[in-house]
């Protein structure tokens, strides 16, 4: 049995039919994931409590669902991801892929185009503010969902057959300041979902090199490629319901598949190629001149095109969709990104950057106006602000090469700030950008399902076969620290030759040490002369003119904050 701890805020209860999960709250939990025979489960409960508030069992029909952000408190949002049960219905309805088919007449039995539409039931809801923790808990839950047993155990019957098969390219990478690619390392994963009537086989043909040469496919079962690329497959692992026997003899998956069930079907480690061109390129580069400070960020895409071999589409561009490049900004500068609203606090948000336009062109020429508006951030394309659940400046981009637009053409996020006397210099900063994107191809792998077969169907011809490519692309960036002169300069300090003639500008240092303040502002001191006590005197007098004057004297209280 294996076990995960991770401290999460979760809901601890399953909403009614008249309630939305949005009404509800957080619970402060901690879930602990462990796998059984029967499959996962998830327990609930507090730190301190050893007995579990609710358990859920994880089956194969189980699924997690992206990983999204929502709003929190009235200073951000934290990473959620929901736990679903999901079952499917078939609806009349035409996907992008149904209508070639319908053109040459393939239809139902039915005589109307059919889709199985996705019915999911939210078992459990969970978040972090913690990025790194809600993805160690997304991948311990993906590994026991691959292990929990999925049979086929029952003969349905569908109007309309279908067979899909999900790859995902998984790669991540370290580039340093120079461009320079290191400890990349890539896998891939592969997802099935079969609506199949009776009980027939799924025989699932791969680019394997051992099978190069050795394919024995029937015609209408060969799937169209987008290259002829062989690959080697290391570190190999199947889901229960797969026949190894099958695989090691003739490299094909073989499997019975559950019906409606979408469930990984394996896993597989791949050798990146060493010198290839990035499919996008980030530069990050922090200037600063004195008490100024700009940050810099270049995002560029790769030219990238396939064409699926026997279709008649012509070579299609693949760009890079979802981009999101997060740079960290130092804790004493978050409150230069933050702006207060009526409703809370909010992040400043960026203005977009357009070439050949100036504006009030015509009243800057006549002097008329004479004050240039700053915009604290600048993108060429997309959308910037600041996110404190990542503590990071991000820029999100949703595709790179834009629409009708060609590669090669590099966009910037330019943001610049001046220190106040009371903003602090911190003593290091942190190393690294991230950059998050995806491609809808397998370009990092570059695995491809040459064919699917299906045995033992009364009409293998009318299923229906899809296949979907994704590649996920995670690097950690090196950040470029410059100490320089000017802002506006091209290169560094150290890059320049003959600087003597050239003053550096002093450190931006602040007006109070905060050590010092620290010390100061500790605690008071209150120090009473020994002339002043509050002691009686001696030798007590009757007489209201002495009472009259005692009361009138009062102490020296001297007050040391030294």
């Amino acid at each position: 049995m294996g076990e995960a701890n991770c401290m999460l805020l979760a809901w601890s209860h399953q909403p009614t039919a008249r309630e939305d999960w949005r009404s509800n709250w957080w619970n402060r939990s901690q879930v602990r994931a462990a796998l059984a025979q029967q499959g996962g489960k998830l327990i609930f409960n507090s730190k301190n409590d050893p007995r579990p508030v609710q358990e859920t069992l994880l089956q194969s029909s189980c699924s997690l669902s992206d990983s999204t952000l929502q709003a929190y408190d009235i200073y951000g949002k934290l990473h959620t991801v929901k736990l679903q049960h999901i079952q499917y219905k078939e609806r009349v309805g035409i996907r992008q892929g149904q209508i070639a088919r319908l053109m040459e007449g393939h239809v139902t039995k039915y005589g109307m185009p059919l889709e199985h539409a996705a019915q999911c039931t939210v078992l459990a809801k969970f978040g972090s503010v913690d990025a790194a923790a809600m993805q160690s808990f997304i991948s311990v839950v993906e590994d026991i969902l691959f292990r929990a047993p999925a049979k086929r155990d029952k003969a349905p019957v569908h109007k309309q057959d279908e067979v899909q098969v999900h790859c995902y390219d998984e790669y991540a990478c370290y580039v340093d300041k120079d461009g320079i690619v290191s400890d990349q390392k890539a896998r891939v994963r592969m997802f099935c979902l079969a609506f199949v009537t009776g009980k027939p086989f799924l025989e699932i043909g791969l680019n394997d090199r051992r099978r190069q040469g050795k394919e024995i496919v029937r015609r209408k079962d060969i799937l169209p490629m987008y290259t002829e690329r062989w690959i080697r497959f290391e570190n190999l692992e199947f889901h229960s319901i797969v026949d190894l026997k099958t695989f090691e003899e003739e490299q094909v998956i073989k499997i019975p598949p559950p019906d409606g069930c979408f469930f990984e079907l394996m896993r597989f480690r791949v050798r990146p190629p060493q010198n290839r061109e990035k499919n996008l390129t980030v530069k990050a580069m922090m200037k600063i001149a004195g008490s100024k400070v700009e940050i810099r960020i270049e995002a560029m895409a790769a030219a990238n095109a396939s064409r699926s071999r026997g279709t008649a589409e012509s070579r299609r561009t693949i760009p890079c969709e979802d981009i999101c490049i997060r740079f960290p900004i130092p804790e004493a500068w978050i409150y230069i990104f933050r702006e207060e609203r009526h409703w809370g606090v909010g992040s400043v948000h960026a203005k977009k950057m357009k070439p050949g336009k100036v504006k009030n062109l015509k009243e800057r020429l006549l002097g008329a106006v004479q004050t240039v508006e700053n915009n604290l951030i600048q993108v060429g394309t997309g959308e910037a602000k600041y996110e404190h659940v990542y503590r990071s400046l991000v820029w999100r981009i949703p595709r790179l090469p834009k629409e009708q637009q060609e590669a090669y053409k590099s966009y910037m996020l330019k943001c610049r700030f001046e220190l106040s006397s009371f903003d602090l210099m911190p003593d290091e900063f942190l190393p690294n950008a991230e950059v998050d994107f995806t491609m809808p191809l397998a370009t990092i792998s570059n695995t491809v399902v040459r064919s699917i077969s299906v045995e033992q169907h009364e009409d293998p011809d009318r299923v229906e076969k899809f296949v979907r490519y994704v590649a996920k692309s995670h690097y950690k960036l090196e950040i470029d620290y410059v100490q320089c002169m000017d802002l506006d300069a091209e290169t560094s300090l150290a890059s320049k030759p003959n600087m003597e003639d050239f003053t550096m500008p002093d450190v931006h240092q602040p007006a109070m040490n905060p050590g010092e303040i620290g010390a100061i502002h500790e605690s008071y001191r209150i120090d009473l002369p020994e002339e002043a006590q509050y002691n009686r005197r001696e030798k007590d007098s009757s007489s209201d003119e002495e009472d009259e004057k005692d009361t009138r004297k009062m102490p020296m209280v001297k007050i040391d904050i030294a």
